[in-house]
């Protein structure tokens, strides 16, 4: 049995007990009353002061006090709570799969001495042998590859533990592993992470390659640095004649952590503008330089401009100058030297023209990206009286914003509206350079840059421990709630106290 405060700081309260008593030290206090024939001689002789002061109705200011302190503790909340003897709750060890016994961190092995139960960090979590090891190489990632990675099995661990078991979870701490949303369980988690095979420091340093990308300047690799406190990205140069992309030989990184590297050649990328679309444009350009850092494929754009509607296109036919992706920006349909090209196997973009329509709304133009809003729309230049497209994009009124046609061994892809804020909010949203980094992705093809999906970088125990959240009438994990029964009693007193103190206040 314990007792405590929930808000202590009202303790600062109980200075108030020297006010009453002040007030009963200064008060002179009432005299009797006493019959006299005449006050003819009194008139003259000055009134008696008591030479010292002297407290008057002891029992009314002990009432006082007493009705004050308990006002105080009243506003403190006191609780009582009950120790509660209960055994220890029972503790699983779970270990990743490739992690041998020798390399178990000291807290695992005491948990396992005291008789923790030693689980695989795998489906069906299965019992592991106190001495065995798992046979998972380093670079294969069994938890990478698992649909929702290390959180899933702990929600699985959560679910067919006993109740309150605490999780001690022994792992590699590869972030590739940590998928999906973070789990709350109610279960106390212990993170432990330990460092992959021939790591010689203690910091778990690790280097992988992310990204291999061709730029005019050569071919570049984007190399990525990791330990348990801070993650860092630098550019390496390739040499021409290397085939795959490798972090230098020494570090710890997986077996096959390798790239294949893209090809130099730059793709051509025309952006054909009339004056009155200056400004998409400029828009479709710099989404252009941002798609190809993140695609890691080299472009080089070509622009052209003229007068009017009109557009002085490039020599965009035959196959040394035909470009590979072409935006069309203009409210003339587009030529036929450039629809030649797109037969040839060029991908042409363009975007609406002719009078606005009314098309309020919003669209998903990228996967699991916020869906953008959708202001004016228009008929795409070139398509009265084509059926053959294909939609790709629909608002959620059941407008087709963007459709797609095949045309030769090219394609051509319409959009409704126009790559401009005044006509909808996709140039200013994130989903428009994820777009055009697949749409240079699968035009660059096999020249495209390499891009690892789960590398094996690493974090620390914060980043992979769940949200811990303690479940609603769970009383095996759950703290025993203090009794409020100290604080209600003390609210109940207040009132026959404060009816006393007013009884003797007024009793003469």
């Amino acid at each position: 049995m314990s007792f405590g405060l929930a808000s202590p700081l009202w303790l600062v309260g109980l200075s108030a007990l020297l006010l009453p008593l002040v007030l009963h030290l200064l008060a002179r206090g009432r005299g009797r009353r006493v019959r006299v024939g005449s006050v003819r001689f009194l008139t003259a002789a000055p009134p008696r002061r008591p030479s010292r002061l002297q407290l008057q109705r002891p029992l009314l200011l002990a009432l006082r006090c007493l009705l004050l302190a308990l006002v105080v503790l009243a506003l403190t909340a006191p609780r009582l709570s009950r120790a509660s003897a209960a055994a220890a709750p029972p503790v699983w060890v779970l270990v990743e799969p490739g992690i041998g016994a020798s390399e178990l961190p000291a807290r695992a092995g005491t948990a396992i001495a005291a008789g923790a139960e030693l689980r695989s960090l795998a489906p069906g979590l299965p019992r592991r042998a106190a001495g065995g090891g798992g046979a998972t190489p380093e670079g294969g990632g069994e938890l990478a590859a698992l649909p929702g990675g290390t959180w899933s099995l702990l929600r699985e661990a959560a679910a067919s533990a006993p109740a309150g078991t605490r999780l001690v979870v022994v792992s590699r701490g590869r972030l590739a592993a940590l998928r999906g949303e973070r789990p709350a369980l109610s279960n106390p988690v212990d993170w432990l992470s330990v460092p992959p095979p021939g790591d010689r420091g203690t910091a778990m340093t690790n280097r992988w390659p992310v990204r291999a990308a061709a730029t005019p300047a050569g071919r570049t690799l984007v190399v990525g640095e990791s330990d348990a406190s801070v993650t860092t990205f630098r550019r390496e140069p390739l040499a021409a004649e290397a085939r795959t992309a490798r972090v230098p030989p020494g570090d710890a990184f997986a077996a096959d952590d390798s790239l294949p590297l893209p090809t130099a050649a730059a793709l051509r990328v025309a952006v054909l503008t009339a004056p009155a679309r200056a400004a998409e444009a400029r828009y479709v350009r710099a989404a252009l330089a941002v798609a190809a850092e993140a695609a890691g494929v080299a472009i080089v754009v070509t622009p052209a401009t003229g007068s009017g509607h009109a557009v002085a296109l490039p020599a965009v036919a035959g196959t040394t100058a035909r470009p590979a992706l072409a935006f069309w920006l203009s409210d003339a349909p587009p030529p036929a030297q450039l629809l030649a090209a797109v037969r040839e196997g060029t991908v042409l973009v363009t975007e609406a023209s002719g009078s606005e329509e009314s098309c309020a709304g919003g669209f998903s133009a990228a996967v699991n990206a916020v869906p953008v809003m959708l202001h004016r729309c228009a008929a795409a230049a070139g398509t009265r009286g084509r059926a053959a497209a294909v939609p790709t994009w629909r608002s959620d009124r059941g407008r087709v914003v963007l459709a797609a046609e095949s045309l030769g061994r090219g394609r051509w892809l319409r959009f409704a509206s126009r790559f401009h804020p005044a006509w909808s909010d996709l140039v200013l949203s994130g989903a428009f350079p994820e777009w055009l980094r697949d749409l240079l992705r699968e035009t660059a093809g096999a020249s495209a840059g390499a891009e690892r999906s789960g590398s094996d970088q690493r974090g620390d125990g914060g980043q992979g421990a769940p949200a811990r959240a303690v479940a609603r009438g769970d009383s095996a994990t759950a703290p025993p709630t203090p009794s409020r029964a100290p604080e209600q009693l003390a609210w109940l007193l207040l009132f026959p106290l404060l009816v006393a103190e007013r009884w003797l206040a007024v009793r003469r």
